[in-house]
């Protein structure tokens, strides 16, 4: 097999067979951010366990010759049993010896892998086998990474993600409210849906910010103060 030495030409190949989500900047740029990016972050498919998973995922990069496991947080090189235990602690490795680093998850950051499918089925095909997940499972997977990096992208996702809220809530079903409010709140989204025609996505919303008020949100109560009030 001829030697290939870049991060696409690998992630294209595990494509072939095997189901990849795209994420990191390389995903958030195909939602409109400008900065292009310096590594790539894929979330292949779970396997049956972290062993197989990375035995599968060692069958690939093998055949790269530069290419090398590596701890995402130290950056040792890991040999196969270190890159399998790696795997379960962590839920991730990181391979370098390609023209850019890549970072594989097994459990992508605020998922568990037994979601993957759920993600799956609501992300945007690519190809055949890679797509890029929607705009909020993007988001919830930029959360608490805790790189100054991630944190440019993370703002322009969360205002993405509120600008699609306010643009749904006053429009949208109760299935699609259920939807949009399963995985990310906030009090200043909720606002919207006070002029939705639906009472009970008005009511969705309405218990949503009674919580967040009873926790104490100054914000919250005073959506609820002014809930019933002429819009």
């Amino acid at each position: 097999m001829q030697f290939c030495d870049t991060c696409h030409d690998l992630f294209q190949q595990l494509a072939t067979q095997h189901r990849i989500l795209l994420l990191g900047r390389a995903a958030t740029t195909l939602f409109g951010f400008e900065s292009p990016p310096t590594d790539y972050e894929i979330w292949l498919e779970p396997s049956t366990s972290p062993a197989a998973w990375t035995r599968l995922l060692n069958n690939y990069v093998h055949h790269f010759v530069y290419a090398q496991f590596r701890d995402p947080i130290t950056s040792a090189i890991l040999d196969l049993r270190a890159a399998i235990h790696c795997v379960e602690t962590l839920g991730r490795l990181r391979i370098s010896g390609l023209d850019v680093p890549l970072l594989i998850f097994r459990t992508a950051n605020e998922f568990n892998h037994d979601e993957f499918d759920h993600v799956w089925e609501q992300a945007t095909p690519l190809s055949q086998h890679l797509r890029v997940p929607s705009l909020i499972h993007l988001f919830l997977n930029k959360i608490n990474t805790g790189t100054p990096a991630d944190y440019q992208d993370l703002i322009y996702l969360e205002q993405k993600v509120k600008a699609h809220l306010a643009s749904r809530l006053p429009f949208c079903d109760e299935a699609e409210a259920t939807l949009l409010l399963q995985r990310y709140i906030d009090p200043e989204s909720l606002r919207h849906a006070r002029a939705n025609p639906h009472p009970a996505v008005r009511q969705l919303a309405y218990c949503h910010l009674q919580k967040f008020a009873q926790d104490g949100d100054p914000f919250s109560a005073d959506i609820l103060h002014d809930w019933d009030s002429p819009l």
